[in-house]
């Protein structure tokens, strides 16, 4: 894992437009996501260089009632401590924790977590992602 890249990345975040305003003018004060199906942990999601693809997940929001004025808010990002799931260094990293989590939850007899479906997801992505 490295400590930081070289270079800057410009992400950006789907929201509704007063939180974009709060990001904005209260910086400091930033509400963290903590839902059970965050995939990659507790914190805010943004889309690498990609404004579109922030607009259409604010705009699906919108279309399920959870988001009143779709909004992008960019942000340049450097990625500290980061694993670069694109990396095959890291995805042999994760690989290797898999198996020795796997080999401790089968010593201590307990069930690896699974990631499953919630009933409103028509799609079937397994959004409660408890093993990820």
């Amino acid at each position: 894992m490295y400590s930081s890249k070289s270079n800057l990345i410009i992400g950006f975040h789907g929201c509704d437009q007063s939180v974009a305003a709060k990001l904005l003018n209260n910086p400091n004060n930033i509400k963290i996501s903590n839902k059970p199906y965050d995939w990659l942990g507790h914190l805010i999601y943004f889309w690498e260089n990609n404004y579109q693809r922030a607009l259409e997940w604010a705009k699906s929001k919108q279309k399920q009632g959870k988001i009143e004025k779709p909004f992008v808010i960019g942000a340049i990002l450097t990625l500290d401590y980061c694993l670069d799931l694109v990396d095959s260094e890291f995805i042999n990293t994760l690989s290797a924790y898999y198996k020795a989590m796997e080999d401790d939850f089968n010593v201590n007899d307990k069930d690896l977590p699974k990631n499953i479906d919630i009933a409103k997801d028509e799609h079937k992505n397994l959004l409660i992602r408890e093993l990820d």
